[in-house]
């Protein structure tokens, strides 16, 4: 009989030592320290409401993000689901004010108002042009067996769309190649439950979002045995 890799109590999964290999599950979860980092490629996006996002890769699989007013954080990209959930936003408020402006030109300029009249159309064309910037859908990258989001990455429909989807591409492939590092079955959830671990101790995941991700993985953990 084949004894099992890790127990499972309290809702929490243990590894055992195997001889011969890694240190599970912390050799799988370390981070690279800041001296022996090696930056690979850079992005940064943002929109007309002043958020910025910057991503640097190092390493071959991790990604540093950088947000406005919040800590930089690592990602291990060997943990993450390869296909982002796509949310399209758009900015419905500057939608209902072109309406509403334009609405307002055109009435003033059959009133003879022309000065109000012109007033109101040019900002009825400066609130199209902010609602046609703000188009954009977001990238959300998910851990693969906790289900939580990490991070996003925003793609614009005009501003440098095709850089923000070429550096998507990049990450989806880094995330292809860098879950090949990984064990296979039990091995593998035990360090996925190991990496949110890290990121709770990191300060940028909840432990209600911890939590939750550890019960999805203990559920697949359990249908696997």
């Amino acid at each position: 009989m084949r004894s099992q890799l890790i127990d499972s109590k309290d809702n929490e999964i243990i590894m055992h030592a195997v001889p011969g290999a890694l240190d599970m599950p912390d050799e799988y979860v370390r981070v690279p320290n800041e001296d022996s980092r090696r930056v690979e490629d850079r992005f940064s996006q943002g929109g007309m409401n002043g958020k910025r996002s910057s991503f640097q890769l190092f390493n071959g699989h991790y990604l540093e993000v950088f947000g406005k007013g919040q800590k930089p954080r690592v990602v291990n990209l060997a943990y993450l689901s390869l296909e982002p959930a796509r949310v399209r936003d758009s900015a419905w408020q500057m939608a209902i004010a072109t309406l509403v402006l334009m609405t307002g030109a055109a009435v003033t300029l059959v009133s003879g108002r022309y000065p109000e009249s012109f007033i109101l159309g040019f900002s009825a064309v400066v609130a199209l042009i902010a609602y046609i910037s703000a188009l954009k859908t977001r990238l959300i990258f998910r851990t693969r067996f906790g289900c939580i989001a990490v991070f996003e990455l925003p793609v614009y429909l005009f501003w440098r769309r095709r850089k923000a989807s070429g550096f998507a591409s990049v990450i989806q492939e880094r995330i292809d190649g860098a879950s090949r590092i990984l064990p296979d079955g039990e091995s593998r959830l035990a360090a996925e439950i190991a990496e949110h671990r890290r990121m709770l101790m990191e300060g940028w995941l909840s432990k209600t979002r911890y939590d939750l991700a550890k019960k999805r993985i203990f559920a697949r953990y359990r249908r696997s045995v």
